[in-house]
């Protein structure tokens, strides 16, 4: 009988605090109407089409998806252009989507070319293979837009997120400098440098671009259809790519 009773006692200890619990979540349910995510909640509930799902989808997660440099707007720099013999006029350019700008150094602004200068010099710094230092006259001279070497930038707004340079004076073009801040990687920046770089070495209508690549780089060319070619020292190695 004792037994019996211990039972009942604890399915009633139980009961209560079950029932303080189902009544502490439905108060906080209700008060979550007015949270930002359970309002996004009540939207989807509303909408009708997958078309009308897929457009709250990208309103919410534009400043997410990763940059492509096919969807840029590219724009020719005449005041930039050079004369080539072999090729007639070569333009520089200006491509530009939503808050990205990706354009030749000297239009950059002070803040931008400050930055760009800073992470330069941090990554050779940090390099093995070389130890140049990076300034607004070494960059304005080595990439002077009348020999058609060009260094681009790649920013949001005022931020800084990567460059990329184009030396024409050899053989074939050759890239260079492809880096993207630190805080900004692994979010597709570098793909769209690459990407604009071979599309500057089109204009001189050469049929290969080549690069300089150090062996911790070799899967991020690989990807990209860069073949490996001679050894320039231990690790670094020329890459090269038909255009």
């Amino acid at each position: 009988m004792l037994f019996f009773q211990l039972l009942v006692l604890l399915f009633l200890i139980i009961t209560l605090i079950g029932l303080q619990f189902w009544v502490i979540w439905s108060s906080s349910k209700d008060d979550d109407v007015n949270h930002p995510t359970r309002k996004i909640k009540i939207m989807e509930k509303e909408i009708q089409s997958p078309h009308d799902i897929l457009s709250l989808a990208m309103s919410h997660n534009a400043s997410h998806r990763p940059l492509q440099f096919s969807e840029m707007t590219i724009t020719n720099c005449p005041e930039l252009s050079i004369v080539k013999a072999d090729t007639g006029t070569i333009y520089p350019f200006v491509a530009s989507f939503e808050t990205y700008t990706f354009q030749p150094y000297s239009l950059c602004s002070t803040v931008v070319k400050l930055a760009a200068i800073e992470t330069l010099n941090k990554e050779w710094a940090s390099s093995e293979n070389s130890k140049l230092q990076f300034s607004d006259e070494f960059i304005s001279k080595t990439w002077s837009m009348g020999s058609g070497n060009v260094f681009f930038i790649l920013s949001d707004n005022d931020e800084f997120i990567g460059c990329v340079a184009v030396d024409t004076l050899n053989f074939y073009p050759c890239i260079s400098n492809l880096i993207v801040q630190s805080e900004k990687r692994d979010k597709g920046f570098g793909s769209v440098l690459l990407e604009a770089g071979e599309e500057y070495a089109k204009r001189f209508k050469h049929g290969i671009v080549r690069l300089w690549c150090e062996t911790s780089m070799f899967p991020f060319y690989v990807k990209r259809k860069y073949t490996k070619g001679e050894q320039i020292k231990e690790d670094v190695f020329l890459m090269q790519k038909r255009l």
